[in-house]
């Protein structure tokens, strides 16, 4: 299309690069936006709570009074849901990769959580389980990606069967108090006992 061909797209007229809302009742461009908090449901049954979602904004027509809500509003509820769950809303997410400077592949590699999990969570897409919120905290701080980064490149753990028991060898750890847990091996074990 040209830049002098208009199209409405979910009640929006474009023409080039500037938009305008127009009013899906009566065809006025006379909208003004107004904010405010919106409440809504979540939930079923007795688990059913009223949860707020701030900041929306409303379009209001000004010549017969219709009022529709973009896409920004279905954003906020989805973020009112995320803190009423306690997880961390899709900004917030994005934010702990930015915060570490890595790319979403980067983080994934990193981190080992799937770069398309993280594309979803991201974007709102999906909402990320309490486990995978938590794990995300800690990634917040760059020591933990260290860690599993030092982690990683290590030998994994060694099981040494021994009497019919599973003992367990320490590769990974150094240090003087780790050489003397290692020397009284006798005194030293982890036993792996089956249930």
């Amino acid at each position: 299309m040209g830049t002098g061909d208009k199209m409405e797209i979910r009640g929006q007229r474009q023409s080039g690069a500037k938009k305008a809302y127009v009013c899906m009742d009566c065809g006025g461009l006379r909208i003004k936006p107004e904010e405010h908090d919106l409440q809504f449901q979540y939930g079923v049954g007795a688990d059913q709570v009223t949860l707020t979602a701030t900041g929306v904004i409303e379009h209001v027509c000004q010549d017969c009074g219709g009022a529709f809500r973009d896409h920004t509003a279905e954003l906020r509820q989805y973020d009112a849901v995320c803190r009423h769950l306690g997880l961390m809303t899709p900004a917030e997410v994005k934010k702990v990769r930015e915060s570490v400077k890595m790319t979403r592949s980067e983080f994934a590699k990193a981190s080992g959580i799937g770069e398309a999990s993280l594309a979803r969570w991201e974007s709102g897409a999906l909402m990320q389980n309490i486990a995978m919120n938590n794990f995300l905290y800690l990634l917040s701080y760059q020591v933990n990606l260290d860690r599993l980064a030092a982690r990683s490149s290590k030998e994994p753990l060694k099981l040494i069967e021994s009497s019919g028991a599973r003992h367990a060898s320490f590769p990974n750890l150094t240090g003087p108090e780790f050489e003397s847990a290692n020397s009284r091996k006798d005194k030293f074990t982890l036993r792996f006992v089956a249930a």
